[in-house]
């Protein structure tokens, strides 16, 4: 079961469109949910709630989600980006007060840290415009030969930080490539 930092669940608020002055408290909101964890599941009471946000699908709640979020399954809501992009359905219908850590406080103890990660945010933002993202990203796909490379990337944006696993290494992806495409065929 994977468990997301702040920065990343911030992250994800960012690239769903949540309104940046509410990332902080929806980070919160999430990590006092769930304690970031991606597979939380509340089966008590009244409630079935799934994944970072606890997104509750008990009762007559379940098929209406179901069908406003576009799921096929109740377990699409451990992905974490599925359960973002419902909790920001859920954050403009009901408003904060859909959820009960809001109403109790409960969230104010992650708020600390979920301020810092929101401002981490904004600062990458920054570094970002000035000298690109700082990452390569090497996207293996079908695309219309006809379309820009650009163009294709850029549809695929708002998934790419969500979606793709952040790898470690020594090794610099773009002097690799970079080598790769001054060699010589190996056959022609």
């Amino acid at each position: 079961m994977a468990q997301l930092k702040a920065q990343q669940i911030a992250s994800l608020l960012r690239n769903q469109g949540v309104a940046p002055e509410k990332i902080p408290t929806m980070t919160a909101i999430a990590l006092a949910e769930s304690g970031g964890r991606t597979e939380a599941f509340n089966p008590v009471g009244l409630d079935r709630s799934y994944g970072l946000f606890q997104v509750n699908m008990h009762g007559n709640l379940g098929p209406a989600r179901m069908k406003e979020f576009g799921l096929k399954t109740e377990q699409q809501l451990f992905d974490p980006a599925t359960n973002v992009r419902a909790a920001k359905g859920i954050l403009n219908s009901q408003g904060l007060g859909a959820w009960s850590v809001y109403k109790s406080g409960k969230y104010k103890e992650f708020l600390p840290q979920a301020q810092q990660a929101a401002a981490q945010l904004g600062t990458q933002e920054q570094k970002s415009d000035q000298a690109g993202s700082g990452r390569t990203i090497i996207v293996l796909g079908d695309r219309d030969e006809k379309e820009d490379p650009l163009n294709f990337l850029a549809r695929y944006r708002s998934n790419l930080d969500s979606q793709m696993p952040e790898i470690k290494s020594q090794i610099d992806p773009t002097a690799l490539l970079a080598t790769a495409f001054q060699q010589q065929p190996l056959m022609s």
